[in-house]
């Protein structure tokens, strides 16, 4: 059975756009700019949640700045080429796992 497993993920692993991530998840990783706005937006969302937790209004200056750094994150074309081929990745992945879990409950039922 873990042979069937390593199978299945070194056949993802071999797709198309398995492989387009990776590409271009290693192209945005080496951008400094984007690296940094990402980084960025991570610590506002910190301070705009600690902020909210303890009832401080200024959490909402802090959400309009979180705004307008993903409105620049999302401006450049390798990070919105990164989106993309997330999501078709996790489409892949999804139309698996479903399959596998339909698969699986197939057989629980014919056992009933």
């Amino acid at each position: 059975m873990n042979n069937k497993i390593e199978e299945l993920f070194n056949t993802i692993e071999n797709t198309k756009e398995y492989i387009e991530y990776n590409e271009i998840k290693e192209l945005l990783i080496n951008d400094e700019e984007i690296m940094n706005l990402i980084k960025e937006i991570k610590q506002l969302q910190k301070k705009a949640t600690h902020e909210e937790a303890s009832h401080q209004t200024i959490y909402h200056e802090t959400d309009k700045l979180i705004q307008e750094k993903i409105n620049n994150l999302n401006s450049y074309s390798l990070y919105h080429e990164f989106i993309t081929k997330k999501e078709n990745l996790n489409d892949i992945l999804a139309f698996v796992t479903n399959t596998i879990n339909k698969y699986l409950e197939d057989i629980i039922n014919k056992t009933n």
